[in-house]
């Protein structure tokens, strides 16, 4: 789990440390933050921090998936923009949509296109 750093310190199990109030774990010269440890090895942290940050997101996909879920909606039901047009919109890969998306993604959700961003 623990790969050498870019200095090429390996991690020491046996000279087991923390510093800055638990977030940092140091294994002999060897240091890690603690989220990040959690993250590689818990599943269940993983999942938490990843669904604490979508819903803190403020782009254009984040609001639109929290408002598709708000509404019970699934990436399908947008009539003729696909599923995956509403897939990568919400990961990011492409800008906010322009004209007749936008306007079959604001009508379908039940609100003007320019309040999709405040959800």
């Amino acid at each position: 789990m623990f790969l050498p750093s870019g200095r090429g310190d390996a991690p020491d199990l046996s000279r087991l440390a923390f510093n800055d109030c638990g977030n940092t774990v140091r294994l002999g010269d060897y240091e890690a933050a603690a989220d990040a440890i959690l993250y590689e090895a818990d599943p269940d942290f993983r999942s938490r921090f990843l669904a604490k940050k979508r819903a803190e997101e403020r782009t254009f996909g984040a609001c639109l998936r929290r408002l598709r879920l708000l509404r019970s909606l699934r990436q399908a039901n947008f009539g003729d923009v696909t599923a995956k047009t509403i897939a990568r919109i919400e990961r990011g890969e492409t800008e906010a949509p322009h004209g007749h998306t936008l306007k079959v993604i604001a009508s379908r959700l039940g609100v003007e296109p320019d309040e999709i961003t405040n959800y």
